[in-house]
């Protein structure tokens, strides 16, 4: 283990420079490079090309760069060496130092099996004061081949002891299918992935976003799942617009939806019309502005949840009918029975059959054993910016009462317990201009003042979340914290309440600010929704 000066092995060789704390990847040819433990490490490829994820980042006129973040709660990120057009393995200079430079251009000149170099500089670092800083941090150096002190990450070659991202071979196979697909009419191709949880299906869906954005300038993605989504936190079914790669992890990764519906639970069962309509929303969104009704070749990646049985096979069967998939893939886990045993009776009560179905095995990985409320927190973490300031000290919003909409989605709450309900909690922030009937809980003479209370749960567009910090119950105002900017804010008429919450919401707000109805003890939050018994343990 070296953390300076030339590290060389049978897969790559590495030369550091830790005055400008940024290093050269040189990677032989047809080989694999993992790494693991970057927070914000800008990478571009300057000679050759490289494959991540299925996305090629090589050198060219136009060079880029991308800022790579690679927590351990994940798989280490790996880079492999592709075979290009000859122009991609002319070096190209762009913004590298003179002392780098001179090191790649040698390096050329007196190694024939040079593969590509990448070049890794530390940018300021994202989630260093981070409640999620741990992630970044590299426990043992001993299980690695190269610890880079000066970037603080680790450089591995694959199959050793540190677990990586693998694309099977049935995975490459079928994505030259899937990006060469072509129709005879305008319907851009679209692809559906199923499985039962841990499977690899946000993976496959990252790999054929990234495969497809080799080839075209952009690609939408429809996320069905509400409790472990990739571009967005928790709680949301939503479309996004992607023209840039994704090679980083979910809660490095957080996109502002194309559109998005907020139902306010992290699982479809307890609203699954609700959960449907959201999807049928969405959908037809993509069809009208997104490929403007087939004016625009724009593929459609759609991600399901994991929950492949009873309900959850009813739900992907009206999922099916709506979106039309021309690629319906599902993932096989292994010594586990398929999702769709009779896909001839499945298809017939979707009343659509695919262009193409197959079966893929599931992804050859084995990542940490993160719990799935760990990642979650970690999404909101980020969504709410919690990296190096705590949420407290960030911009506050006053926003009255009787501007706004409101509606509980997963319960009915007395009025006398509205302020309690939504003190301290998350809430979607929405946009709205349907008219509705209202709740008249207060007398009309002065109904202006207060909120109205809706008693239908509407499908709108969401812009973002928002966690009501404390109510001046005198100034009849909501303070919000918000990373939603204040152009968009101030379109926001509707406040929608689900069971969708922060659970460490005391770490993320200031106790040195004054929050009326927040309450520090053994009891928690009285807005918190009621566990369900069934998940309560037994003393027997």
């Amino acid at each position: 283990m070296s953390d300076k000066g030339s590290v060389t092995n049978k897969d790559y060789k590495i030369r550091s420079f830790p005055s400008i704390r940024s290093v050269l990847l040189f990677l032989f040819k047809n080989k694999s490079v993992t790494i693991a433990g970057a927070d914000n490490v800008k990478c571009s490829v300057p000679y050759g090309t490289v494959s991540i994820l299925g996305f090629k980042m090589s050198s060219g006129e136009d060079i880029k760069s991308y800022n790579l973040f690679a927590p351990h709660m994940d798989p280490a990120i790996t880079f492999s060496h592709v075979e290009d057009n000859e122009d991609k393995k002319k070096p190209v200079n762009g913004d590298i130092p003179k002392p780098v430079w001179q090191a790649i251009t040698k390096m050329i000149q007196t190694t024939n099996n040079i593969g590509a170099i990448i070049y890794l500089v530390q940018e300021k670092k994202v989630f260093q004061n981070s409640p999620l800083r741990s992630e970044f941090v590299v426990k043992d150096t001993s299980i690695f081949s190269h610890y880079e002190s000066s970037l603080n990450l680790c450089i591995e070659s694959p199959n050793t002891l540190h677990e990586a991202y693998t694309i099977p071979e049935a995975w490459e196979s079928l994505k030259n299918d899937i990006v060469n697909f072509k129709y005879d009419g305008p319907k851009s191709t679209s692809v559906m992935a199923i499985g039962a949880k841990n499977t690899g299906k946000s993976t496959f869906s990252r790999f054929i976003i990234n495969s497809f954005l080799n080839l075209l300038p952009k690609v939408a993605y429809l996320e069905c799942d509400l409790g472990q989504p990739l571009f967005n936190p928790p709680g949301l079914i939503a479309l996004h617009v992607l023209t840039d790669p994704t090679i980083v992890t979910n809660f490095c990764s957080l996109l502002t939806p194309f559109s998005a519906i907020f139902t306010g639970d992290i699982k479809s069962s307890d609203k699954p019309t609700f959960y449907l309509q959201s999807i049928i929303t969405l959908y037809e969104r993509y069809i009208k502005s997104v490929v403007q009704d087939g004016v625009q070749n724009v593929p459609l990646i759609i991600n399901t949840p994991g929950w492949v049985l009873g309900m959850g096979l009813d739900l992907l069967t009206e999922i099916t009918k709506c979106v039309q998939p021309t690629f319906f893939i599902q993932f096989k886990q292994k010594n586990q029975p398929l999702p769709i045993q009779d896909p001839n009776a499945f298809f017939s009560l979707a009343n659509y059959v695919p262009k193409v179905l197959i079966t893929l095995p599931s992804a050859v990985t084995k990542p940490r054993k993160i719990n799935a409320k760990y990642k979650r927190e970690s999404l909101f973490l980020s969504y709410f910016k919690v990296t190096n300031e705590r949420l407290g000290a960030q911009i506050t919003y006053k926003v009255p009462w009787n501007v706004l909409r409101i509606r509980f989605l997963n319960d009915q709450v007395p009025p006398s317990q509205v302020l309690y309900a939504l003190n301290g909690v998350m809430v979607g922030l929405s946009i709205d201009e349907k008219q509705y009937v209202t709740d008249k809980i207060v007398d009309p003479a002065i109904s202006s003042l207060y909120p109205q209370f809706l008693l239908t749960s509407p499908i709108c567009e969401c812009v973002g979340m928002g966690i009501i910090k404390c109510i001046d119950t005198k100034e009849r105002v909501f303070y919000i914290l918000t990373p939603v900017s204040f152009e968009k804010l101030k379109k926001v008429n509707t406040i929608l309440r689900g069971s969708v919450n922060i659970t460490p919401v005391f770490m993320l707000i200031d106790y040195s600010v004054n929050t009326p109805y927040l309450v520090v003890g053994s009891a928690g939050i009285g807005s918190a929704p009621v566990t369900d018994k069934r998940l309560i343990k037994r003393p027997f």
